[in-house]
């Protein structure tokens, strides 16, 4: 519990400590007892004695409410005279003059918790008779502000008198330097955004313009402070201006450090993540604040370490950040005695009334005058540039100027040889053109060829069959004729049989050939129907058993295990039905062959012959997979697989036009069709068809 006297405390110490009042030098005595009882408090028995200079005494009995006296000795100047007063506290109070209320701040209650603690931000008027001496009583109390909020240092009530024309004249001066240091600050710091605005690149603009926004944050709180009657809010704000001011010189170097690199780096994570801890330690345990001198002057040594670096390097403007930096040290000494009362032998007042506003100012004058004379040395460097080019420019001038004139020499005999050849070019190109053109046309017949090659290739097997048994039956049928004459009806008989067995293969070679010609036609026309919506698992089902039923009939002795595993939840699709049976078909018929043609090369091992059909629906398409175990398809044959004319069967078996016909049909439906094969699993076909 501190209470600071009036005796020997001048008008100039006032104006000293106005906005510091818990560190008034004192040399007076109160007489003190605890309690609230009134009777007590004026006639004080027994009284102790509180020395305002030994924090020890102030332990006397003390439960955040006592009655404090002081004899008062009036000076001449004031006898008679009305006065100003005021009390600085952080509580509640009741103030006597000479027995006599003469004003209270807050309610004080026997009861702590219905106490009203407020902080008095203005004085009160009393009127002096012409006595030698006066009685000044005090109840005083901050009870509640202790239990509630025992973090902080709230420090008990001083009293000050003055007369009113000295005291009304100064008691804003706080608020007026507060809000005007925050005005200007705030402005450099959008300047600095600004320039961060026209320049993006240079980043240290933009952390230049947030230390200054702190900085102006500090004045702000301290206004905003300095106008609260709350005591919970005056912490609050005060805690605000403490984080501001930690926070300020952490954003210091950080602000150097990219003024150096040029851009942000690693270290200043580490900076920052520091500032963090300590602004937050700060919040928690503001005992620690005490150590704040320490962690402040170790910031700004760094900051000058970090500036001496800048200078051996020759970082443009970093003198001035050098200078601005040890004089911002020279007053943070009279920052730590005006806030903690460590030193007594600077000039305060001096310091208030003249180096203040220059100190507030230094921050962003620093930066200001720092970010000119980078701009300044930039724009030397960019005219000693400019400088050299101009020298070069007329260097080259001269050696252009050199050049034309051997080039205006040449320009004749160049035209010349320039108008020579582009009329061998033009003659060449006449050439090369109509090269051009007999090679396109020479490449049109050649593809032509391999197409009518393949064609006559795939259709003259067929066409042999039916010359040869045609030209055979011819003769039969002689022969039979010369048997009919001779009466040999028997031996007629027989040959005729022979006909009609050449006929059938006359007839089914016809028909190969024929299917040849149709596969030719729907390859070169392509779908001919229209879109429908369709079941694919019944499409599916439906033509793998025409598939089977037709393949088994074909041949006799081949068998196969048929499984299937459709998807239920796929929905109808729209296809052209036909054209996609035909699809299947020529995919199942492909596996039945491979398949047949494994199970004779594995028909002592117990081959077993199966086809898989799987369906599954995806969000936009569905898929249909047809897997046989058959023997597999080479590398080289899946790369040429969908081509026209390309089979592996044996003559007289394949077109060669199924699978592209397939591929085609597909595609048409914007669809897509791949082929994954291996020697030990076998063969298959995936087919994707999108439902749009």
């Amino acid at each position: 519990m501190y209470c600071f006297s009036q005796k020997g405390y001048t008008e100039t110490a006032y104006m000293q400590d106005l906005h510091r009042f818990s560190e008034i030098q004192l040399d007076s005595l109160w007489e003190y007892c605890p309690g609230i009882d009134s009777s007590k408090g004026f006639k004080i028995e027994k009284a102790n004695t509180v020395s305002l200079r030994n924090e020890k005494n102030l332990s006397l009995d003390w439960n955040g409410t006592g009655w404090f006296k002081k004899l008062f000795v009036v000076p001449d100047s004031l006898r008679g005279k009305p006065v100003l007063c005021w009390i600085g506290q952080f509580g509640a109070s009741e103030i006597y003059l000479d027995g006599q209320l003469v004003k209270s701040y807050g309610v004080i209650n026997s009861d702590f918790k219905q106490g009203n603690y407020v902080i008095p931000r203005g004085p009160f008027l009393v009127q002096l008779d012409h006595r030698v001496s006066h009685t000044w009583t005090v109840l005083y109390s901050n009870r509640k502000t202790y239990t509630q909020v025992v973090t902080e240092n709230l420090n008990g009530f001083w009293l000050l008198m003055a007369t009113e024309s000295r005291l009304s004249i100064k008691q804003d001066v706080i608020a007026n330097h507060s809000i005007i240091s925050f005005s200007l600050i705030f402005s450099f710091a959008i300047f600095f955004f600004c320039v961060f605005l026209f320049y993006p690149n240079r980043k240290s603009s933009l952390l230049t313009s947030i230390f200054l926004l702190d900085f102006a944050c500090i004045f702000l709180s301290i206004y905003i402070s300095e106008g609260t009657v709350d005591i919970y809010n005056y912490i609050i704000y005060y805690k605000l201006w403490k984080s501001f001011v930690i926070a300020l010189n952490f954003i210091l170097i950080i602000t150097i450090n990219t003024l150096y690199y040029g851009k942000w780096i690693k270290r200043n994570w580490f900076i920052l993540l520091g500032m963090s801890l300590t602004v937050l330690l700060i919040w928690l345990v503001p005992k620690l604040w005490s150590f704040a001198p320490v962690v402040l002057l170790l910031l700004w040594v760094e900051s000058i370490r970090i500036s001496i670096v800048g200078i051996k390097h020759q970082k443009p403007g970093f003198w001035i950040l050098l200078i601005g930096i040890l004089v911002g040290m020279f007053f943070f000494f009279f920052f730590i005695d005006n806030t903690f009362g460590y030193f007594d032998f600077f000039n305060v007042s001096l310091f208030q009334k003249s180096g203040r506003l220059l100190s507030d100012l230094l921050n962003p004058l620093m930066f200001a005058l720092q970010l000119a004379w980078e701009f300044g040395s930039s724009n030397r460097r960019l005219q000693d540039k400019l400088g050299e080019v101009q020298v070069l420019s007329a260097s080259n001038l001269a050696k252009e100027l050199e050049k034309q004139q051997i080039l205006a020499s040449q320009n004749e005999t160049l035209e010349r040889e320039v108008f020579e050849r582009t009329n061998s070019l033009n003659q060449s190109l006449e050439h090369l053109q109509a090269t051009q053109k007999q090679l396109v046309q020479s490449e049109k017949m050649a593809s032509l060829g391999e197409l009518t090659a393949g064609i006559a290739h795939e259709i003259q097997n067929p066409l042999n069959f039916v010359n040869n048994f045609s030209e055979l039956s011819n003769e039969l049928i002689a022969e039979m004729n010369g048997e009919l004459d001779k009466g040999y009806t028997k031996s007629a008989k027989l040959i005729a049989e022979d006909i009609r067995l050449n006929l059938e293969k006359i007839n089914h070679h016809g028909k190969r050939a024929d299917a040849i010609v149709k596969g030719m036609i729907q390859h070169s026309r392509g779908g001919s129907g229209e879109k429908e919506p369709t079941n694919i698992n019944a499409l599916a089902k439906e033509w793998l058993q025409l598939s089977y039923s037709g393949y088994c009939a074909k041949e006799k002795d081949f068998n196969a295990v048929v499984k299937t595993d459709f998807d239920p939840s796929i929905k109808e699709i729209n296809v052209i039905p036909q054209e996609i049976g035909r699809v299947l078909l020529n995919i199942y018929n492909n596996a039945y062959y491979a398949m047949s043609v494994e199970a004779i090369a594995k028909k002592e091992t117990g081959y077993t012959p199966m086809i898989v059909v799987r369906t599954k629906q995806y969000i936009d398409k569905v898929e249909i997979t047809v897997s046989d175990n058959g023997g597999g398809i080479p590398q080289i044959v899946l790369e040429k697989i969908f081509q026209p004319f390309f089979t592996t069967k044996p003559t007289g078996q394949g077109t060669g036009l199924g699978l592209s016909l397939s591929y085609d049909i597909i595609k048409t439906h914007g669809g897509e069709i791949e082929v994954v094969s291996t020697a030990e699993t076998g063969t298959s076909f995936i087919i994707h068809i999108p439902y749009s």
